[in-house]
């Protein structure tokens, strides 16, 4: 029954033993990763977030309670509660998908608890169970890429490595481009090796003897190749997903800082924020706007009229654009108002507004996405407490349903720009401008255009926990 899914009892490989090594494996580059070998063109035939079982997914106990599905708050678990049952589930076909072109796979899994020392799987290529191709990580930090016809095959030997997060989430991605296979841990580039023809179409998950694991999602696309060091503009390419297009409500809340009141004014942050306002109501959003708020209070005002404008709809769509001064202390990221006097540590809580409190309030209204946009990642202009202030903001984890971006990479500084606008809202603008681009297409545009133009100064950064289609022009 094509899209059925099915599950077995299938031998794990206990020892982390090197069987055979292939010898034609390609070398890879110390220290490349994800965006060294570029993909921005995606056509995607999966999307799945768990959030439901659309996809049928297989629920329950079997084998005598040994093994054991479950599906809840947006995760897959997969069980195994006894020794030798290593719990094996797979989808039987996709829908328009061909291992003939180039493709990704790619997965976000968590070893939860149990024995730490063997392979929790993404598995694919797979055949009625058997010969299939597996990539493994352990709950002590090992990897291994490995297949399965008649006997086990090493596609790379069990690695100790630190991108495996021990007790995190940890992305595994299968990227196969021009006949190589290109592997992933963490969007780090562990492997490349000519590409392995399927032995079937299968794909899913396994998991080891007397653990649990948890899966967060499963995507698979087609791909063409894009060019992340030119900046070549991206093709417009149909949308293939299982996820709706979002189209409900949509709310902005736009922030421009610029004259600040103890230290020297920003030169263009007022016209970038009013320029983005301008645009995003072109684009059907209601703007919230505030331009140099004195006060950490004026800003919390803000986003509570803002969070209250989005609650009647949860298919609606946040977004936050702030341009102005930001800081990090402690790890924790702060907007700043005109009228803050920083002299000491403790001056940044009482008077600067928290981003977490920003995040927790949009995050708690329940919408389908939220977009959060923040060119401040300049320095710090503070000089009286320099020592207690990291420079640009700090690294953050989406949550679901959560697309955030910055101006530069966490822990850099970006510039205030010379012309009308900076030099990242000024690719900001013109991209989100461009019709028929996904919310993707036009972040990683924005990216190339201001790595490219900074020279790699300035390399724009995002993290996201999304995985529909959003499109900003709606037509």
């Amino acid at each position: 029954m094509p899209g059925a899914l099915f599950l077995l009892m299938s031998p794990f490989m206990n020892n982390k033993i090197l069987i055979l090594l292939f010898c034609c494996a390609t070398a890879i580059a110390s220290g490349q990763t994800y965006e060294d070998v570029g993909v921005y063109q995606k056509s995607f035939v999966l999307q799945e977030d768990f959030r439901d079982n659309r996809n049928e997914w297989v629920l329950g106990t079997f084998g005598e309670g040994c093994r054991e599905f479950q599906l809840e708050n947006g995760y897959y678990s997969i069980i195994s509660h006894c020794k030798g049952s290593n719990p094996l589930v797979w989808k039987n076909e996709i829908s328009g998908f061909s291992p003939d072109a180039d493709f990704e796979i790619e997965t976000r899994m968590r070893f939860v608890s149990g024995e730490d020392n063997n392979g929790n799987c993404l598995v694919w290529g797979m055949k009625d169970g058997n010969n299939r191709f597996r990539f493994c990580f352990s709950g002590n930090q090992y990897y291994i890429i490995d297949n399965f016809q008649g006997s086990w095959s090493t596609m790379k030997e069990w690695t100790k490595s630190e991108d495996v997060r021990p007790t995190d989430y940890n992305k595994l991605t299968v990227r196969k481009q021009a006949n190589v296979y290109h592997f992933f841990l963490n969007e780090n580039l562990v492997h490349s090796e000519p590409f392995s023809e399927f032995y079937g179409t299968q794909l899913g998950f396994q998991a080891n003897q007397n653990t649990r694991v948890e899966v967060d999602y499963l995507r698979v696309a087609q791909i063409k190749p894009g060019n992340a060091r030119t900046g070549d503009p991206l093709e417009v390419a149909p949308a293939v997903s299982t996820l709706p297009t979002t189209s409900g409500k949509r709310v902005a809340l736009v922030i421009g800082v610029k004259s600040y009141e103890f230290v020297a004014p920003l030169a263009n942050t007022l016209n970038d924020a009013r320029d983005m306002s301008g645009l995003l109501k072109t684009k059907g959003f209601e703007v919230v706007e505030v331009y140099d708020p004195k006060s950490k209070t004026e800003i919390r005002n803000a986003v509570i009229n803002f969070t209250k404008a989005l609650r009647s709809d949860p298919n609606g769509v946040g977004l936050l654009y702030y341009s102005g001064h930001g800081m990090q202390v402690d790890g924790v990221n702060y907007l700043i108002p005109t009228g803050a006097n920083l002299e000491i540590k403790a001056d940044v809580e009482d008077q600067c507004m928290n981003m977490d409190y920003v995040m927790r309030a949009m995050e708690e209204n329940g919408n389908s996405l939220n977009i959060v946009i923040l060119d401040a990642c300049r320095n710090n202009p503070f000089r009286s407490f320099s020592r207690a202030a990291e420079p640009g903001l700090s690294m953050v984890s989406a949550p679901k349903g959560t697309y955030i971006v910055f101006a530069t990479k966490p822990g850099s500084v970006a510039s205030d720009g010379t012309g009308r606008n900076g030099l990242f809202t000024s690719k900001l603008l013109r991209h989100m401008a461009t019709p028929g681009l996904t919310l993707e297409q036009v972040f990683k545009n924005v990216a190339a255009d201001v790595a490219r133009d900074s020279n790699d100064a300035q390399r724009p950064w995002i993290a996201s926990d999304y995985f529909g289609n959003f499109f900003f022009s709606r037509n």
